[in-house]
């Protein structure tokens, strides 16, 4: 069948060397799908997919040839991806990446038992929607070819492939492993990073021997660490925690959620006795100019403290891995606001009506 009798496409989605991507309806179901065409390829394993059925992998709907190029119909699946999540959310705690490899982990025991290896596995080929994560995009993965050396071609991301995947040997289920548990280091928060650090090392293992053999393998480690995340898992799904900061026992999460409450209140207080007129604030101009250096005396450890706008994610040093150099950008930023509110402060008395100079003065 043609691939035009049956879609309409809507949009295109991206383009590149490998092939392009479109939003396609189908004409007979009305249905919105994605139309995927790999270039110069038989891609034998979408028909593999196509008989394979699990909540953690789109459903390919159908596989056709045209000329040189497959052309393969699949699920659209509504959400977002992984990468995109985490940099509107923040990096994953513990409920949250138990629920997600979880998940991914059955999603490669079903390709893995059909001989299919990924090969592509990061954040953007994640995707999530309504409480699932779904594996997506597999056109770099290949079928394992039992006493093959090593792959024909050398596919994958770079920072996400597994050592073999550039020529050493020949990729298995092993390799997908791997770059699962870089996902998870990259994407998890600090605290979830610690609680995580025996799998993700099993995981990253540079010899493949020294990894998890099975995808079931990684998901019953962690079910098996944190039993009462599996069964949340199992209840609420993906970014629905009652607690998601829980690393250790819920006192310690209420004690946590207690703190900021208190910081809450305190810069709260804090903010209202600031815009508190002053003696010396004689007019709109004089109250304004005033409120500029005192505001920034509760906004920047407001700030940083309480983690607004997501500043120790994007503020250099603040957002690095290592605690000493997090410490040194403590140092630097506490040292650059004192300058900044200093070079206010001298901006503001200049500006100062005479009244407010006079009253200032008399204080002294």
């Amino acid at each position: 069948m043609n691939c035009n009798e049956r879609y309409d496409v809507l949009s295109p989605l991206r383009e590149s060397f490998k092939g392009a991507l479109f939003l396609a309806r189908d004409k007979h179901t009305f249905d919105t799908v994605v139309l995927r065409v790999i270039y110069n390829a038989q891609a034998e394993h979408y028909r593999t997919l196509q008989n394979i059925q699990n909540p953690h992998l789109p459903r390919i709907l159908e596989v056709m040839q045209d000329e040189n190029d497959t052309l393969v119909a699949e699920e659209y699946i509504e959400g977002e991806n992984l990468d995109e999540y985490v940099k509107r959310h923040g990096p994953l705690c513990v409920h949250d990446a138990v629920s997600v490899f979880t998940q991914l982990c059955d999603a490669l025991d079903a390709i893995h038992s059909q001989g299919i290896i990924h090969r592509d596995i990061k954040p953007s080929n994640i995707l999530l929607s309504g409480g699932r994560a779904v594996l997506i995009d597999f056109d770099a993965s290949r079928q394992y070819r039992g006493g093959s050396g090593k792959d024909t071609v050398y596919m994958g991301t770079e920072g996400y492939a597994a050592p073999e995947q550039y020529g050493f040997a020949q990729t298995d289920c092993r390799s997908d492993i791997y770059s699962l548990g870089v996902v998870m280091r990259e994407l998890c928060g600090e605290d979830a990073r610690k609680a995580l650090a025996p799998v993700i090392a099993w995981c990253t293992a540079f010899d493949p021997a020294n990894r998890y053999a099975a995808a079931k393998q990684v998901s019953a480690d962690l079910n098996r660490m944190f039993p009462e995340k599996s069964q949340a898992v199992q209840e609420a799904g993906f970014g629905l925690s009652a607690n998601p900061s829980d690393v250790g026992s819920n006192t310690a999460g209420s004690f946590k959620s207690a703190v900021k409450v208190m910081l809450y209140v305190f810069f709260a207080i804090e903010t209202i006795a600031v815009m508190t007129r002053c003696p010396h604030e004689v007019t709109v101009w004089d109250y304004t100019l005033s409120k500029l250096v005192y505001l920034q005396i509760v906004i920047f450890p407001a700030a940083v403290i309480m983690g607004l706008l997501r500043m120790w994610t994007w503020l250099p040093l603040l957002n690095s891995k290592k605690t000493e150099i997090r410490i040194l950008g403590v140092i630097v930023y506490c040292l650059l606001f004192f300058a900044v509110t200093s070079v206010f402060n001298v901006i503001a008395y200049a500006f100062y009506s005479p009244e407010a100079l006079s009253i200032i003065n008399s204080g002294t």
